[in-house]
């Protein structure tokens, strides 16, 4: 069985954030608000297989005008961290996940690896750009034992090899 799908979506900005008032938290820090925010449109993609104990799903999705948070040095006080957000030209999210999923009687074990890239470009300290570098790798591993009085069993494997995700670094 495979499926495809397609989707577009549109989140609108907070009314709370568009005004032209900063905000004062405490001496460090403050919070300013944007009358220029639009609206972010979100075209998605997903892709779908599921054949025997395997199933494979691949999504991307593209972002046009993403609103998300932004942090500066107050011009007049460089020791403030002034909070806003914007509107940025566009990010991208890929994420590919194969999973093998076999009963063997009463022991059902899974087996999952996961991948998922950000692909964005965010305004860094004079005038650099900051990128992610590395794609997020990761591996699971579910057992699921059927055990007698249908009491189950489960145990759990979790393990990130690192990468970074929407500017926050991973992992290792």
């Amino acid at each position: 069985m495979q499926s495809f799908t397609y989707s577009v979506d549109t989140r609108s900005p907070e009314f709370s954030f568009m005004n032209n008032l900063i905000l004062i938290n405490d001496r460090y820090s403050a919070g300013a608000g944007n009358l220029n925010l639009k609206a972010e449109t979100n075209h998605s993609i997903n892709y779908m297989l599921m054949y025997k104990i395997m199933l494979f799903t691949l999504n991307h999705e593209y972002i046009h005008h993403p609103l998300m948070s932004y942090y500066y040095s107050a011009p007049e006080n460089s020791s403030v961290i002034v909070g806003s957000v914007q509107n940025f030209d566009h990010r991208q999210n890929i994420n590919a996940i194969l999973n093998f999923r076999k009963s063997i009687k009463r022991i059902t074990p899974s087996l999952s690896f996961i991948l998922m890239k950000s692909i964005f470009n965010y305004p860094g300290l004079n005038n650099t750009i900051l990128k992610d570098s590395r794609p997020v790798f990761a591996t699971s591993l579910d057992v699921t034992a059927s055990l007698p009085k249908d009491w189950l069993l489960t145990a759990k494997y979790y393990h990130n090899w690192g990468g970074d995700l929407q500017m926050i670094r991973v992992g290792k």
